[in-house]
């Protein structure tokens, strides 16, 4: 592989991981919402 290709290799697997890391570490330090606030589709009136 040239170093063209390594560049790009290394590039995109290095934004990958780093993205996915972020991604868990906002999804496991959130506090979680209040369930009051919380709505679920037996809250939607079907009447309009």
């Amino acid at each position: 592989m040239t170093l063209g290709g390594w560049i790009t290799f290394l590039f995109s697997t290095v934004s990958f991981t780093s993205l996915f890391a972020w991604c868990l570490y906002k999804v496991l330090t959130t506090p979680r919402a209040d369930e009051s606030a919380l709505h679920g589709t037996f809250d939607i009136d079907d009447d309009d």
